[in-house]
């Protein structure tokens, strides 16, 4: 129940852009999540917010005066699901710790819904981690809002302890134009397989791969075969700030085994350069991971769940054996 007494208080407001006072309350809320969480500094969030088609009016916050209470964001993805469907990426819902159990959450996450299903949006992606208080709201809430909504998958992980940098090592991103180009080709392929695929624009891709704060890509292209992972390093909000490698796409299912090792060794050795000391990749079942396993990837106990809801396309299904969308 929403306390109305402290809600007459409050603006909702599209988000204004003061980043420093987003960084510093999102890292108040989410230090009280049991759950490991990045540390969300100013300018990864602005670089989350720079994402092609990305916009303020799809990012409602709650203020209290000048300061930043509750926030959350819709990130547009286009994906392939039957048809091609346009979706909004829910993600960052956050409340300041002393406004939290209060009605705000739930306030924001249904002011989003009803922003985006006005600007056109097919439907919505939303993330939980398992057995959580949200896992546990997000189908409530759709159902009270009449929006077909499901566990498209559940998402494990896998993840490693990287060994240090050799010393001098100046690795460098492959972020050419010609690596972006060789990117889409092959995640364009994904969708011949994957239940549910994503389709990137160029734009998309380039952030992807070069725009986003901590961008990493390694490609291989001979003869036939041609494949490509990317991610982005970015510190855990632990004491010591360890940067971690968040391995994104998979695109490899063309290549033999050889040059998928060399692909991750390459992928691996960009992000000790940069500091990595750790590294983690999701498992949506739309690539084989059994090189990660014999680099020495292990499963973690770690599941999110991805709650697909379309009000405009096909009904969506439960429990898709594959599935290829980033997990934000």
């Amino acid at each position: 129940m929403l306390d109305t007494t402290v809600a007459e208080a409050k603006a909702l407001d599209n988000f204004r852009g003061d980043f420093d006072g987003l960084s510093k309350f999102m890292n108040e809320s989410w230090a009280e999540n049991n759950q490991q969480a990045l540390r969300y500094s100013p300018s990864f969030l602005r670089s989350c917010l720079e994402y092609p088609g990305a916009d303020y009016s799809l990012c409602p916050t709650i203020y209290s005066g000048e300061k930043p209470i509750g926030f959350v964001a819709a990130f547009p993805r286009t994906v392939k699901f039957e048809q091609k469907l346009r979706l909004a990426l829910i993600t960052f819902l956050s409340v300041a710790p002393e406004f939290k159990k209060k009605g705000y959450g739930v306030i924001l996450w249904s002011e989003l819904v009803s922003r985006a299903r006005a600007a056109g949006f097919d439907g919505m992606v939303n993330y939980c981690i398992a057995e959580s208080d949200m896992d546990k709201i997000i189908e409530g809430c759709c159902h009270r809002l009449k929006l077909p909504t499901c566990c498209a998958h559940s998402v494990g992980y896998m993840s490693a302890l990287l060994p240090s940098a050799e010393t001098g090592s100046n690795l460098l991103p492959q972020q050419s134009d010609y690596a972006i180009d060789a990117f889409r080709r092959v995640a364009s392929e994904v969708g011949e397989r994957a239940a549910l695929s994503r389709i990137w624009s160029e734009s998309e891709a380039a952030w992807q791969c070069r725009g986003r704060m901590g961008a990493l890509i390694a490609t291989y292209s001979k003869a036939s075969q041609h494949g490509a992972l990317t991610g982005y390093v970015a510190p855990i909000a632990n004491e010591k700030r360890t940067k971690c490698l968040f391995v994104e796409d998979v695109l490899w299912a063309d290549l033999d085994d050889s040059p998928r090792q060399m692909l991750l060794q390459g992928l691996l050795s960009q992000a000790r350069a940069l500091g990595a000391e750790m590294a983690t990749v999701p498992r949506c079942g739309y690539a084989d991971l059994r090189t990660f396993s014999s680099a020495g990837f292990v499963r973690t106990r770690r599941v999110v769940r991805a709650y697909l809801t379309i009000w405009n396309g096909p009904a969506p299904r439960a429990d898709l054996p594959s599935y290829y969308l980033d997990v934000f």
